[in-house]
């Protein structure tokens, strides 16, 4: 058995941890593997109203079992006094079949454009069980982007893209921590009860995007394919922007 942790701090948050694990016989392998970012603080623009949201990502599996689900929900709106940006994507890839079987899953939140105070969060987990008859997969992926720009916020960014100090030193608190992330079972490991169970091949999507401002737009890009007895995909693209 083999178990790593890896992790570093400086202006982002990055956390990983692996495990891959064989029985006696050497037949069954088993592997997990998480990994986990947040990046926290101000975003400078050119210092005007806008503000622009990509988020989006991908889940495939591979197999005779396969499920492939695309969840993305995104919001911009504002005025020429406050913008405020919210988007959540998450993509979940379950395989089940003989050797050849895979799952993986990616996901991505970036923000353009001036911001007071900014956190993305990025999460993702990979699990695989291997034995001689066959092979079942599980991969998820998460990202989380909040954003809030103020005009005169002390402690914005001003047009050059600097930080102004409030005039009597104080300011907002720091953000200690965040709060804690949704639970979840993959159901692809502990005791063997699954938490679902895969029969035949599927790919979903579920996507909402809004942009709310006097010039907005909105472009929504989806694909998703099954493929009886061999795949599922489903990949999800979103961009907004307000000005």
């Amino acid at each position: 058995m083999s178990f790593t942790v890896n992790s570093s701090v400086g202006q982002t948050f990055d956390f990983a941890v692996s495990e891959i694990s064989a029985t006696e016989d050497g037949e069954t392998v088993h592997a997990l593997e998480i990994a986990s970012d947040v990046q926290s603080g101000p975003s400078s623009g050119d210092g005007g109203t806008g503000m622009a949201m990509a988020i989006g990502g991908e889940a495939t599996a591979v197999g005779e079992d396969t499920l492939a689900v695309a969840e993305v929900e995104a919001i911009l709106a504002g005025d020429a006094d406050m913008q405020i940006a919210f988007g959540s994507a998450s993509f979940v890839a379950a395989g089940e079949g003989d050797g050849g079987a895979y799952a993986g899953a990616f996901s991505y939140a970036e923000l353009t454009g001036d911001a007071d105070r900014g956190v993305t969060l990025n999460t993702s987990v990979t699990e695989y069980v291997q034995e001689p008859e066959g092979a079942a997969w599980y991969a998820s992926a998460q990202s989380v982007l909040f954003a809030l720009d103020i005009d005169g916020m002390p402690g914005s960014t001003d047009a050059a893209g600097a930080v102004e100090d409030p005039p009597d030193g104080s300011g907002p608190a720091p953000l200690e921590e965040l709060p804690p992330a949704a639970g979840y079972d993959c159901g692809c490991g502990g005791d063997g009860d699954a938490a679902f169970t895969i029969d035949g091949n599927l790919a979903w999507f579920d996507v909402s995007a809004a942009a709310v401002a006097e010039d907005s737009l909105v472009t929504v890009d989806v694909a998703a394919l099954a493929v009886e007895d061999q795949l599922s995909s489903a990949i999800v693209n979103v961009v907004l922007g307000i000005d």
